[in-house]
């Protein structure tokens, strides 16, 4: 949760989701996929579902939404709010089942299953990652195509979305002091995950104690 309320609090979530759609937001297929892609990102180093989906990715959807005028109290939501949202609510549990760190229950999943096999399967981060890395990446990829098929929005074409994400990417100004320091965190996170993970794991546990 410390990881998930830094990345909401520097804007660094945000500001990715924004990146993303800048450069790929020329149709409403491409949106869908920023966002997907932002969801697998952001993942492992933000262990809580609740805030990717909720506090993150979905207050960006709902903007985009509105900047085409589609929204629910006007009845216009199959323009291109409905699909986006689907496509929010899909991505999160895809990249929770990622990632152990990507929501809060697969470390107790871990736990059990070391229980239920007298400890001779123990999952790591890295073997958990690398199980789930093709599934993972081909629901991912699949889920925006079927959904589009399922529900197809109204509006197929969005190069002002390029121009907004562009607009909140400047108005978001140049990368803060918090959000430099959270990027570093991420690429620490990369090439000493499972290591610097259980380290933030043991720190938790021992503020916990002693408050």
């Amino acid at each position: 949760m410390i990881v998930a309320r830094g990345v909401i609090k520097t804007g660094l979530g945000e500001r990715l989701a924004y990146y993303f759609i800048s450069i790929f937001g020329k149709k409403t297929l491409g949106i869908a996929y920023s966002i997907a892609f932002c969801e697998t990102i952001l993942a492992p180093v933000t262990p809580s579902n609740t805030a990717r989906a909720g506090a993150i990715i979905n207050p960006i959807v709902q903007a985009i939404s509105r900047s085409f005028k589609s929204t629910l109290e006007d009845g216009t939501q199959n323009k291109i709010g409905t699909y986006l949202s689907l496509v929010n609510f899909q991505a999160n549990p895809i990249s929770s089942a990622m990632f152990i760190t990507a929501t809060a229950p697969n470390p107790l999943v871990v736990d059990l299953v070391a229980q239920a096999t007298n400890l001779e399967v123990h999952l790591t981060w890295g073997q958990w990652a690398l199980g789930m890395f093709l599934p993972g990446i081909a629901a991912m990829l699949l889920m925006p195509l079927v959904l589009y098929f399922l529900s197809p929005p109204e509006i197929k074409s969005t190069p002002n979305a390029k121009i907004f994400a562009k607009g909140k990417l400047e108005e978001l100004g140049a990368m803060k002091g918090g959000e430099k320091i959270m990027l570093g965190f991420l690429y620490c996170f990369c090439f000493y995950g499972q290591g610097l993970w259980a380290n933030l794991l043991l720190l938790w546990d021992l503020g916990k104690f002693l408050l």
